[in-house]
C-alpha cells in the first residue's frame, strides 16, 4: 500500500492523464518486438498495461511519443505502488533519456508537473545504482540541477 504522498501523486496522475488521446502509432519501428508490443496494448486502457502485459515493464523505449505520453500511467502507477518494483527501474531508465519524449503537443502542465512530483517522490526509495538516471531525469522533467551542475 503507497504512502499518501504517493497516493496523492497517484490521483494527480489519474487526473492529469485523463483526457490524453490514444495514439495512433503505438510502436513505429518495424520489427516483431514492436509489432508484438502493438498488438498487446492496441485498445488497452493506459493504467492496465503493466498487469495486463506483465512482460511490457521493459518495453517503454519502444513505444512512439504519443504512445508514451498516454500509457505513461502504466508505468507511474505500478511503481507508485511498489516503488521497488521493476516498473520504477524501467521508468527511471525511460525518463532520464532523450529517445521519443517529444509527442505533438507536449505534455500539458500538470503532466510535466505530475512526472516532476513522482521523481521527487522516488528519491527515497531508490538505490544507489537507480540514483544517477533519478538525478539526470529531475534535471530534464523538474529542472533540478544534478549536483555536478
Amino acid at each position: 500500500m503507497p504512502t499518501p504522498d504517493l497516493e496523492a501523486i497517484a490521483e494527480a496522475v489519474r487526473t492529469a492523464w485523463a483526457d490524453t488521446p490514444p495514439p495512433e502509432v503505438i510502436a513505429p519501428h518495424l520489427c516483431d518486438e514492436c509489432q508484438d508490443i502493438t498488438e498487446a496494448l492496441q485498445g488497452r486502457p493506459p493504467d492496465t498495461v503493466l498487469e495486463a502485459v506483465p512482460g511490457a515493464v521493459w518495453d517503454l523505449p519502444l513505444l512512439s511519443d504519443e504512445a508514451k505520453r498516454y500509457y505513461l500511467p502504466g508505468w507511474l502507477l505500478p511503481s507508485l505502488e511498489d516503488p521497488r518494483s521493476d516498473a520504477t527501474g524501467a521508468l527511471l531508465f525511460a525518463l532520464d533519456s532523450d529517445h521519443r519524449w517529444e509527442p505533438e503537443g507536449g505534455y500539458t502542465e500538470a503532466q510535466r508537473t505530475t512526472i516532476a512530483r513522482y521523481l521527487e517522490a522516488m528519491i527515497d526509495h531508490v538505490d544507489e545504482y537507480e540514483s544517477h538516471e533519478l538525478q539526470r531525469a529531475l534535471e530534464r522533467w523538474a529542472g533540478w540541477p544534478t549536483p555536478e551542475a
